[in-house]
């Protein structure tokens, strides 16, 4: 008989030490957006890969970068260690993906970056401006109790097709008189008062007593007080709502020493809030300035988030590179972080210049910053007065528009309301009073015919109430004075006409 022959046994298989990535589904998913597509490209020399949002307009609410989901096509075999979804919010940090090839031993970490692509900007290409004054009252009118430090907190909010104006009518220490005045802003009748700055409700602790310096609304309604951070005073805030049985304070969520952790001396010379500090996400921006504000600082703000109510343990303070006498910063809103700075240096203010140099004399600045994009727009100091009391920036229409409450040389020099047009990013980089396009920059201005008192005290304040129609505005000015027939409030409307 034959040997049997044993049959030869197949070898394995080698297995693949490819680790090559053949596509590429990366999206966004949001409850405010729903689902944004992301375009990748492949760097394989630098293993890195860049995810793109796709262009939005500007007036568009941005691609939410804190919930990108990943998906990968690769190489017969390989697996990668993707995680259900990324933060990506930060584009200077990389999130990390390892891909294994079959062979269980190759392997490739790459870096996945996400990039924002500038907004289409569709804008006017021009704007006028038709101006109408709606009313216009002194101190002594509106029965303001103290007409000069009063001008430093003013507010508007329309509620059930009633457009408020809440005025900080107090002076810097406690007083009984301390009140927030309630006026019709269409009319400026008298409707009544919020009091209780040291007692509110009995189950609260007492609230601000002194140094409140700010009065504004949340997105919600609710009228908040603020006390500056200087001479002991720490930062407090006081809520008040318009609940059954009238205004009450309804909570005192901040209420912080001078020296608490991360707080800055002097913050809250101006201060702008963002979104609703009882329900949800809002925001409390606090710019740096001393309360005169005739003494130079570092420029600068806080930032306290709050989340239902509750603020965040942590303050963000952020340092602007430069110093100022007074300065006032504002965010677009709690999603784009597009800052509005206005400020003044003013070093070289003598009274004894002569006056025909003090039309060339300039110490307001306004500049735009732009997180995403990491540009900052600088308007020339020549397209303002000497100073800059107040600022307001708002969206009215398709235009985005910087009203002012400026003051020409000296401390007693004629208070003036400016409008101007900034929708135009790359105009503000050139424009200058002798510009062709100066008249589409600065739309409208009146000047009073009074000025400040001598005490150089560089108080006063604006708010803006856009209308329902979405193409006209009512602009508010406090024009303090400690003249209480002298000290007034005007509200004058705007209505837009633009051409695109």
């Amino acid at each position: 008989m034959l040997p049997a022959c044993k049959k030869p046994v197949d070898p394995e298989p080698q297995k693949s030490s490819d680790t090559s990535i053949k596509g590429i589904t990366a999206y966004c998913l949001s409850a405010s957006r729903g689902r944004d597509e992301l375009t990748a490209s492949l760097d394989k020399s630098k293993l890195t890969i860049i995810l793109t949002t796709e262009a939005l307009y500007s007036d568009e609410v941005p691609v939410d970068l804190t919930n990108v989901i990943i998906e990968l096509s690769l190489a017969a075999g390989a697996t990668a260690d993707l995680r259900q979804s990324y933060d990506l919010s930060d584009q200077s940090k990389a999130a990390k993906i390892t891909v294994t090839a079959e062979d269980g031993q190759t392997t490739e970490t790459w870096n996945v970056y996400a990039v924002r692509t500038d907004p289409m900007i569709i804008i006017p290409t021009s704007v006028s401006v038709t101006a109408t004054p709606v009313w216009s009252k002194t101190a002594a009118e509106l029965n303001l109790k103290s007409p000069l430090w009063g001008s430093r907190g003013m507010c508007t909010y329309r509620e059930n097709g009633t457009d408020y104006l809440y005025v900080l009518d107090n002076v810097l220490p406690y007083s009984d008189d301390n009140k927030i005045r309630i006026f019709n802003a269409k009319t400026a009748a008298y409707i009544g008062d919020i009091s209780g700055f040291d007692n509110g409700r009995p189950d609260l602790d007492p609230g601000c007593r002194s140094y409140m310096w700010a009065c504004n609304c949340d997105e919600a309604g609710h009228v908040a007080i603020t006390r500056l951070n200087a001479d002991q005073a720490g930062f407090f805030l006081d809520l008040y709502d318009n609940a059954a049985g009238g205004w009450k304070r309804i909570s005192t969520p901040l209420k912080l020493s001078q020296d608490a952790p991360g707080l800055t001396y002097y913050a809250g010379k101006k201060v702008q809030i963002l979104g609703n500090l009882v329900s949800g996400r809002g925001m409390v921006l606090a710019t740096w300035g001393h309360f005169y504000g005739h003494y130079l600082i570092q420029g600068g703000y806080d930032i306290f988030s709050f989340n239902d109510g509750e603020p965040s343990s942590s303050i963000d303070a952020q340092t602007y590179p430069c110093e100022w006498w007074a300065g006032e910063v504002q965010q677009e809103s709690l999603i784009d972080e597009t800052k509005y700075i206005t400020w003044t240096f003013e070093t070289d203010y003598d009274i004894r210049e002569p006056e025909e140099k003090w039309p060339y004399l300039h110490a307001a600045h306004f500049e735009l910053s732009d997180p995403v994009s990491g540009k900052t727009y600088v308007v020339s100091q020549e397209c303002f007065n000497y100073r800059i009391l107040a600022a307001k920036v708002f969206n009215c229409g398709s235009g985005k528009y910087l009203y002012t409450l400026e003051q020409k040389y000296l401390c007693t020099s004629p208070y003036v309301e400016r409008l101007y047009y900034i929708s135009d990013r790359e105009m503000l980089k050139t424009i200058n009073p002798s510009s062709e396009d100066w008249t589409k920059f600065m739309l409208w201005e009146r000047e009073d015919d009074m000025g400040g008192d001598d005490q150089e005290y560089h108080f006063g304040s604006v708010s803006v109430l856009p209308d329902e129609s979405g193409n006209s505005a009512v602009l508010f000015s406090y024009h303090a004075s400690s003249d209480s027939e002298k000290a007034k409030i005007t509200a004058t409307r705007v209505t837009f006409n633009e051409t695109f």
